[in-house]
């Protein structure tokens, strides 16, 4: 019954003491960012640290050949996807290939198939990226980690949302409430408060932690950038066909997050349509 489900700090302790199950994130990925950011290292440097992944590896070069990365099926080798893709992009390469098998589940709890979490994702790391270009370059490689990252909370809710589905309906269908307000309604927190607490455990770095925290509600991270890039770019994956459903269409962009960017709206059409096209070569 609902009255016997948690909800609150005893859900969250719950929650939180559930992550430590989390599979944890593949030491690859954070090797990559050190190579990257070692202005020691070379490319031979961050091909070693694919190497001793054959897995991992793999995935690299299925990722790398994709059309999204204008390679389509050019890539025989990690020696060659260094050589075509440069360092940068193939840092975002290991990314992804680290952090696909997380996000390309199915989310019925959410109303998310297969694919639709890893689609809004991808859409929204590849708009963080572009603004971070814009404003501020040395967060380019954090804003991509954020957007990729920022919804992983959703996974970790999704079986307590689903135990609670009917309640969840009559908050939303009823009450007319957004799922990030019925979330907070039902449970106590919404999902990204949850994705910082795991990123945190994972040890990502604490920029990163927190632009997912408050990507929602950046005006609470006061002068941070990078929560600000990160709610601008969600709504930009919405504008481009990558969004969440109902939920992401009932959400108004906040003026006052471009001003702090000092963004146009002239640059979110620019931002939209790179991202539409980001997400055309995803799917071919």
């Amino acid at each position: 019954m609902e009255t016997e489900l948690s909800s609150g700090e005893a859900l969250r302790e719950e929650i939180l003491g559930s992550l430590k199950d989390l599979p944890p994130m593949p030491q690859v990925v954070f090797k990559a960012r050190e190579v990257l950011a070692d202005p020691n290292s070379g490319m031979r440097d961050l091909t070693h640290v694919i190497e001793n992944d054959p897995a991992m590896a793999s995935k690299v070069l299925r990722i790398a050949n994709s059309a999204f990365f204008g390679m389509s099926g050019r890539v025989s080798s990690l020696q060659q996807a260094t050589v075509l893709l440069g360092a940068k992009i193939l840092g975002k390469v290991i990314t992804m290939a680290g952090i696909s098998g997380l996000l390309g589940k199915s989310l019925p709890g959410y109303q998310l198939k297969s694919g639709d979490l890893w689609r809004h994702s991808v859409a929204v790391a590849t708009g963080s990226d572009l603004i971070a270009a814009k404003v501020e370059p040395r967060f380019r490689e954090d804003a991509f980690v954020a957007g990729l990252l920022h919804d992983n909370g959703k996974i970790i809710l999704e079986p307590h949302v689903r135990r609670r589905q009917e309640i969840f309906s009559t908050y939303i269908e009823q009450d007319g409430l957004s799922m990030l307000e019925a979330e907070i309604q039902i449970l106590g927190f919404d999902h990204a408060h949850i994705a910082a607490e795991a990123c945190q455990r994972w040890n990502f770095p604490a920029q990163v932690t927190r632009a997912i925290r408050y990507h929602h509600t950046p005006a609470k991270a006061g002068e941070e950038r990078l929560p600000h890039i990160l709610y601008v770019a969600n709504h930009i994956a919405r504008l481009s066909g990558g969004g969440l459903g109902n939920d992401d269409l009932m959400e108004e962009m906040d003026q006052g997050a471009l001003s702090f960017l000092g963004l146009s709206q002239g640059d979110v059409g620019d931002f939209t349509c790179a991202v539409t096209d980001a997400l055309s070569r995803m799917t071919e």
